[in-house]
């Protein structure tokens, strides 16, 4: 075996080799662009299930805020009512309280009346009797 088949052999060793690092470039780029698909794919459903979560979200936020809306406007409604009843009843105490109040004055200007009547009457006696015994 002469040095040329050594440097023959050393010149194939050497293409194979090179060959082999083309073939690992090729496959690491394949691996790479096969990673970075199933990364991007990943990060879509990722997006997509954020978005739907969110989306979720919102919903069940909008349906919250409308429950509360028709409970304040329940409680609104109640609060209403709680005060005309409030404001109806004190007004019956205080149209009660001047009822009474008006009675009361009647019947000390009838009693005054009375007696007034009284007294004229007597004085008109007393005069009526008087011009008679004259």
């Amino acid at each position: 075996i002469s040095i040329e088949h050594y440097e023959y052999k050393l010149v194939e060793m050497e293409e194979l080799h090179e060959q082999k690092i083309i073939d690992l470039q090729e496959e690491h780029a394949a691996a790479l662009e096969e990673l970075e698909n199933k990364f991007n794919e990943e990060k879509e459903q990722i997006e997509q299930d954020n978005q739907a979560t969110m989306d979720e979200l919102n919903e069940l936020h909008e349906q919250e805020l409308e429950m509360q809306k028709e409970s304040l406007g329940a409680d609104y409604d109640q609060v209403k009512a709680d005060i005309y009843e409030e404001v109806k009843e004190k007004l019956e105490e205080e149209s009660k309280t001047l009822l009474e109040a008006e009675r009361k004055k009647l019947a000390n200007l009838k009693t005054e009346h009375e007696k007034r009547i009284n007294e004229l009457t007597t004085d008109h006696e007393s005069k009526l009797s008087k011009l008679e015994s004259e």
